[in-house]
């Protein structure tokens, strides 16, 4: 198996599983690009807990349903200085019915969730 470099992007780093994946990356000796989306405190919280393990971090604002979520992937990657391993974990959720959610609401849910697969990072070795 190739080498892995142990730099890693984690998109939605500021909450939830996104949070505990950037942990788990940090414990595991990990330097790690974190995307912030609306949660500042919970961002700042995880960029404490990878530097508390002696690891270097980044943090970008990101919004997985914007089309320029691979080039915050991309600077992430070169500020880091590489890339091993990309988290691409960031999602919103409503707590309501599909047909009760307001248009707009389920356009973004759907361009988050769905397409955020945007955020993937361009092809070019990092």
């Amino acid at each position: 198996m190739p080498y892995l470099p142990r730099l890693a992007v984690a998109t939605g780093a500021d909450s939830g599983i996104g949070k505990t994946a950037a942990r788990l990356l940090a414990t595991e000796g990990f330097d790690i690009g974190l995307t912030v989306h609306s949660d500042t405190e919970g961002a700042e919280e995880s960029a404490r807990e990878v530097t508390s393990r002696g690891q270097h971090r980044s943090t970008e604002p990101f919004d997985a349903a914007s089309s320029d979520a691979g080039e915050v992937v991309d600077r992430l990657a070169t500020q880091l200085g590489g890339l091993g391993v990309l988290v691409n974990i960031a999602g919103t959720g409503h707590l309501a019915r599909v047909v009760d959610l307001l248009l707009e609401t389920r356009g973004h849910t759907l361009a988050t969730d769905l397409d955020g697969r945007s955020s993937a990072p361009s092809t070019r070795p990092y």
